[in-house]
């Protein structure tokens, strides 16, 4: 398996908070890329967290029929 990884500092307009969602956003989309997640394929997120709802996104965005989240939280299903 090959693995990719890459190391940027952030530029000084850009606080934390802000580059821990950048880098949620980057790595499911290099996720994404290794998985090979195609049109009508169907996906399935164990957690919806900050990096669960990237994921479920950039699904969306692959062209995936089905994409489906759970957690073990209610408050974050809707």
């Amino acid at each position: 398996m090959r693995q990719i990884a890459t190391i940027a500092p952030l530029p000084e307009n850009v606080s934390d908070e802000e580059g821990a969602v950048l880098e949620l956003a980057g790595g499911s989309t290099i996720c994404f890329a290794w998985a090979a997640v195609k049109p009508l394929d169907k996906v399935l997120v164990l957690g919806c967290g900050l990096a669960g709802l990237s994921i479920i996104q950039h699904a969306k965005n692959f062209g995936a029929d089905v994409v489906v989240g759970t957690d073990i939280y209610e408050n974050r299903i809707g």
